[in-house]
């Protein structure tokens, strides 16, 4: 039968039409039709063919395996997991927890002790080292704090529970000896010393296995010439110890020389040097304290900042090879206490204008127009590598605390010819400076927080010639007027630095100097050992209401009514030895308009506040 060409057509397309809608269904019966097909196995690899044994092989093969010995726990062993497993249930301090967690994993381990008890008694060096802890108060420590056992052993499950006293006990002692009865940062910010404790695996056999336990708990407290008076002072001031007698001076009046054993008139009026009066318990314990945060390894040459003493010296092999007064942070803005190491030092360096000048004192004039304001101070605008004009930047709408704006080398920098750069989060460093006039002053309390030195040339040469083994005519050239700007000079060597925080230092005569607790420091230590809940002197902390203070500024709204320069309004402060001009300012958007007349609303998209657009012309 002949079909015409159009049927033809319209046939092929319901055909098309009904395989596409009805093509579900043609692969679901596909896949039911194909459900009773079994799936073969997976294809799998056959073994390679076996390779022939020896016969002294095909013998051991038919030999029969040993049975296995079962695994056999020391009963002490099981007691003191059980204990530590029963402690680590009801513990709630974060501390302590992981500290159970350490001893769970060092005798679960079977590498490493029981390191105090034999049987159902404490070994020798257990009662060597209970001896010792009962007189940690030579140390300004209470022996309460360790919760020492008791010698007496009932049984088996007592001896577990007593191995693991023990254990704490010394692990407590450890703790004390290197100050960590609380953390330094928890009394202030400013206090950021970090203690390293042992490890316990380290720590407990270093005890346990010494020759001499006393001795080995003893080397835990600092070593340095420094702490051991303050020590001998705490023992006599707590009446622990009966001062020594001051030596007779040999100094006599003028007149004849006299034979020994002779008389003499003159020998009665030689009056006795009086005791030198030691200072207050709490104040020389607050000091030891200090001395426990401290690395217990200064180095061989170290950077020594004592805040309060306006000092620095450099120490190498334990001498003083230089000294030099400094200046250090104003009471709200603190230097920081801590320790680093000097990396690098930068010849003729730029300073980084800090955002409290670029929002009070450059914004203002830049908005009405003063853009010469930078070039006349020696600043400019830097971005990836290279400057940019001003006069390229809308200023009423750019956020200018996200602008780099740096000064070169001038006699206007603050940071004057060098600073000496070991890295931290604090951004503290020392530097030279052009206020050299406040060097004559009693108390130097005068920076932002960063060290400025009176004399950074013959620091750099100190470091160049007696640390590095550098020539010193080298310094010369690389702050000569043609010299590199910002030239950074790594140093072979790098120096520890300590900024160190102590009110009483020897005087090398069995007395201190006493010197002002220009931070509060020493009062805050001494409530915190005196039981001063932490939450309050965290609430109390100068550096962390300077941080929230900074925050809030950060958070300041960007539509603030500005207050633009008038005669009436500013207010000239100094900042590291530059003097500007505050002036009340919004931080970067202009003031909002007068209202328009009320449009429809209609769907916008709100571009994000970060990060900062940088609008150039």
């Amino acid at each position: 039968m002949r079909v015409s060409r159009p049927v033809l057509f319209a046939a092929f397309g319901l055909f098309v039409f009904a395989g596409a809608v009805a093509n579900p269904l043609l692969a679901m019966a596909e896949r039911v039709w194909t459900d009773h097909i079994p799936a073969g196995p997976p294809y799998m690899k056959p073994p390679p063919p076996a390779r022939p044994m020896s016969a002294e092989q095909q013998a051991a093969a038919l030999e029969p395996i040993p049975p296995l010995e079962p695994l056999t726990v020391e009963p002490l062993r099981i007691e003191i997991l059980a204990e530590i497993t029963r402690l680590k249930a009801g513990e709630r301090d974060p501390q302590t927890s992981a500290l159970l967690d350490a001893l769970g994993s060092l005798y679960g381990g079977e590498l490493a002790g029981p390191f105090w008890v034999q049987g159902r008694s404490f070994n020798q060096k257990a009662r060597i080292a209970v001896g010792e802890m009962g007189r940690a108060d030579a140390y300004a420590i209470d022996p309460a704090l360790f919760n020492l056992p008791s010698m007496d052993i009932a049984d088996s499950a007592d001896a577990g529970r007593a191995e693991l006293k023990m254990t704490l006990a010394v692990m407590a002692y450890a703790r004390e000896a290197f100050g960590m009865r609380f953390e330094p940062h928890s009394i202030s910010l400013w206090l950021d010393h970090k203690p390293l404790l042992p490890e316990p695996s380290e720590l407990l056999p270093q005890i346990a296995l010494a020759a001499d336990p006393s001795e080995a708990l003893r080397s835990l407290h600092p070593s340095h010439p420094a702490f051991e008076a303050l020590r001998q002072a705490y023992l006599v001031a707590t009446g622990k110890l009966t001062p020594e007698q001051p030596k007779l001076s040999a100094q006599f009046l003028d007149g004849p020389r006299r034979k020994v054993g002779g008389n003499d008139q003159r020998v009665a009026a030689v009056p006795p040097p009086p005791t030198p009066k030691l200072p207050d318990v709490k104040t020389i314990e607050a000091n030891m304290l200090r001395w426990r945060w401290l690395p217990r390894d200064l180095g061989n040459v170290y950077v020594w900042n004592n805040i309060p003493e306006f000092m620095t010296r450099v120490f190498k092999n334990g001498e003083l090879i230089h000294e030099e007064r400094i200046i250090v942070g104003q009471s709200d803005q603190q230097t920081p206490v801590f320790s680093d190491r000097m990396e690098k030092i930068v010849f003729k360096p730029q300073w980084g204008v800090p955002n409290s000048i670029k929002i009070t004192d450059l914004l203002p004039r830049l908005r009405s127009g003063d853009t010469g304001v930078l070039e006349r101070r020696g600043m400019k605008i830097v971005e990836n590598g290279r400057t940019i004009s001003p006069d390229r930047i809308r200023w009423s709408s750019t956020d200018i605390r996200y602008l780099s704006i740096v000064q070169g080398p001038s006699p206007r920098n603050p940071l004057g010819e060098m600073k000496f750069m070991f890295p931290n989060h604090h951004s503290v460093y020392m530097h030279d400076t052009t206020s050299k006039h406040l060097f004559r002053s009693s108390s130097r309390t005068f920076s932002h927080g960063c060290i400025r030195v009176r004399n950074p040339r013959k620091l750099a040469q100190v470091i160049f010639e007696d640390v590095q083994g550098w020539d010193i005519n080298r310094i010369p050239k690389l702050l000569d007027r043609r010299a590199e700007e910002n030239n950074e000079i790594y140093l072979d060597k790098p120096i520890a630095v300590h900024n160190v925080y102590f009110t009483l230092v020897p005087d090398g005569r069995g007395g201190f100097y006493r010197l002002t607790d220009v931070y509060g420091h020493d009062k805050r230590i001494i409530e915190a050992l005196e039981g001063r809940s932490l939450e309050w002197l965290a609430d109390n902390d100068p550096a962390r209401i300077h941080k929230q203070r900074v925050a809030e500024i950060e958070r300041s709204t960007r539509y603030r009514s500005p207050s633009y320069p008038s005669s009436s309004r500013r207010q000239a402060f100094s900042n590291d030895g530059a003097t500007f001009f505050l002036f009340g300012s919004s931080l970067g958007a202009p003031p909002p308009v007068a209202a328009k007349p009320k449009r429809k609303a209609r769907r916008r998209t709100i571009q994000p506040a970060w990060p900062p657009l940088f609008l150039y012309d």
